[in-house]
């Protein structure tokens, strides 16, 4: 995640808003990463250890249209029962040209939190990105996950 955010978010003015969905910490944190110099809000389904706000739904974040200056979501795709629509709303809450990074995993044992639904592969991850409206920009593997970049239209 560090060198996409320094890659693709270093334009960003300070003090810009980045929401990480799916935020809960379980092994770890992007927080460090992103605040500062942008003030960062974590999002998910349950209160816990770095969530700033609970999802209303899987896929309804209860943030306003084009409220973050950027998404990050990492290791989260995979425990989401329809990764479509968490996309789409990923790029929902994104100001006109923002950034959307994903990364899932594609190569992963069996880690069910609480379901453990979808593993990724590139061709799978410019598909979500479009069908959710967003502007594909790239999708590598790198180790055992699998990225997505996207912009906000």
């Amino acid at each position: 995640m560090s060198s996409n955010v320094h890659k693709y978010l270093r334009y960003l003015p300070e003090g810009s808003i980045v929401v990480d969905v799916g935020s809960l910490d379980v092994n770890g944190s992007y927080r460090a990463l992103i605040d500062p110099p942008f003030k960062y809000v974590g999002i998910d389904l349950s209160p816990g250890p770095n969530v700033d706000q609970v999802m209303s739904s899987e896929f309804d974040s209860g943030l306003p249209a084009a409220y973050a200056a950027a998404v990050i979501s990492g290791q989260c795709l995979e425990h989401c029962t329809n990764p479509f629509f968490l996309v789409k709303e990923m790029f929902r809450i994104c100001e006109p040209g923002s950034f959307v990074l994903i990364t899932a995993p594609w190569v992963w044992p069996i880690h069910r939190y609480p379901l453990d639904c979808w593993r990724f592969l590139p061709d799978g991850m410019k598909i979500l990105i479009e069908s959710a409206g967003g502007k594909f920009v790239d999708s590598y593997l790198y180790d055992r996950d699998c990225w997505g970049v996207g912009q906000a239209g």
